[in-house]
């Protein structure tokens, strides 16, 4: 007798309440389906809400498949600040080189994180090479940090960064959930 193949099981459907003809509806079911990032328990996406500095290291983690590996303990001025949740990804980001924090040894993890620190952290964790001292298309060239534009020039060059209206960057603003 033939064993009968092996089937995966249906997707779950998708309740989101928030979401329904937003611009990223697709993508962000798309997300949720494959477990990178979450609904609220009330069922909502919030797609339009700032996402914090941890909030991006743990999708980031999640995105890229890290493993679960333990580092020890963060030694950030404001570890106490770090979620528990997110601690196991933040400590993965930091072993990778992905983080380093901010001059004044705090990692910041309830603040929303910037249009350029976002780039940033995705082309580290891509382990591309990166030249400094680029100069990207966008009309607001001169608002992106200088220690940035080579991230943003290579997120250019890979097609994940298209920027917004007016050819702006706007590496400053915060990134929602969206």
């Amino acid at each position: 007798t033939r064993a009968a193949p092996e089937s995966r099981p249906e997707p779950l459907p998708i309740t989101l309440i928030d979401i329904a003809g937003h611009w990223a509806e697709q993508k962000m079911k798309q997300a949720v389906q494959e477990g990178l990032v979450s609904g609220y328990p009330d069922q909502s996406f919030r797609p339009d809400q700032p996402v914090t500095r941890a909030e991006f290291v743990a999708f980031l983690a999640r995105s890229m498949d890290w493993t679960e590996q333990e580092y020890g303990a963060l030694s950030f001025t404001d570890h106490a600040d770090i979620p528990e949740w997110a601690e196991k990804y933040i400590a993965q980001a930091v072993h990778k080189g992905i983080i380093t924090g901010y001059g004044d040894g705090s990692f910041k993890p309830q603040q929303t994180i910037t249009r350029a620190e976002a780039v940033a952290m995705v082309i580290l964790s891509l382990g591309v090479a990166v030249e400094q001292g680029n100069v990207t298309h966008f009309a607001d060239d001169q608002l992106i940090p200088t220690w940035a534009k080579g991230y943003v020039a290579k997120a250019i060059d890979l097609e994940l960064v298209s920027g917004r209206g007016n050819n702006q960057f706007v590496p400053n603003e915060s990134i929602t959930r969206a």
